[in-house]
């Protein structure tokens, strides 16, 4: 990754945790794969969504969960991570949009 790509998505307003080349094996219950160019923690769902405006449109963006029903080749992930298993919410996708709640109903 280039220094420039790394501060173009360097937000202080962010909360969340971001991390370059960020090892998939820790976030697995196999404990194997590649890395992924970046990967990004939420504080919550509105830091996801600004996050999620800062990319470029062309980002490949992926979503996890808890990682147990999930391989990562070794050659690992190009694109964004988005970790969802440490924010404190719930997601949903229904088609392009995504939809979410704070309650512990996802309502």
């Amino acid at each position: 990754m280039h220094m420039a790509e790394q501060t173009h998505l360097f937000n202080p307003a962010l909360r969340g945790r971001l991390v370059f080349d960020a090892p998939m094996r820790k976030h697995i219950t196999w404990r194997t794969g590649g890395t992924a160019d970046r990967a990004y923690a939420p504080a919550d769902m509105g830091d996801a969504a600004q996050f999620l405006r800062s990319l470029p449109a062309t980002e490949p963006v992926y979503f996890i969960g808890l990682g147990s029903n999930l391989l990562v080749r070794d050659g690992g992930i190009r694109g964004t991570v988005l970790l969802m298993h440490s924010s404190h919410a719930r997601m949903s996708m229904d088609g392009d949009f995504i939809y979410g709640s704070t309650s512990a109903t996802g309502t």
